[in-house]
């Protein structure tokens, strides 16, 4: 009887072992099935599909538009370094011209001046010309970057 006690004990902490196996691919694939829901509701989040959101979306290898969108992570850097109210960068290439938004955590009712917002544009236009990318444009063609207050309000827009 004591052997048949100890099979038990043996058989049912088997038992025990393979549950929680299952449990834990169950819990990895939910795991990944809401990373892969993030990043797609994170493609589709935003008014145009051609806006690319750098705080979560991947760049596409080989695309011809990835030395506009190569800057952006450097762009990004520099103003969360000096800017306390800089919150994010997104690139927008359709419709034309190429547009750079800078997303601040600035309401429209708080700009007393404008030198905080072309300081803030200033600084991105800077790294962009230092990287050449005005030389990539067509004769015709230029490149803007806007600057977005915490509602979306367009609060300083400036062309090159």
């Amino acid at each position: 009887m004591r052997i048949d006690s100890k099979k038990r004990r043996v058989q049912q902490k088997y038992k025990e072992i393979i549950e929680l196996k299952k449990q834990e691919r169950k819990h990895t694939i939910e795991v990944l099935i809401a990373i892969f829901l993030i990043v797609f509701l994170s493609f589709l989040n935003g008014e145009n599909a051609n806006v690319f959101n750098f705080n979560s979306s991947a760049i596409e290898v080989g695309h011809p538009e990835n030395k506009w969108i190569g800057v952006v992570s450097k762009i990004d850097e520099k103003l969360k370094v000096n800017y306390t109210q800089y919150t994010g960068i997104a690139i927008d290439f359709n419709p034309k011209p190429i547009k750079y938004i800078l997303k601040t955590s600035i309401q429209d009712s708080d700009l007393d001046n404008d030198q905080h917002l072309s300081e803030l544009i200033k600084d991105a236009n800077a790294i962009i010309e230092s990287n050449k990318l005005p030389n990539l444009l067509q004769e015709d063609e230029t490149y803007e970057i806007i600057v977005r207050g915490i509602d979306n309000d367009e609060l300083a827009v400036k062309g090159f």
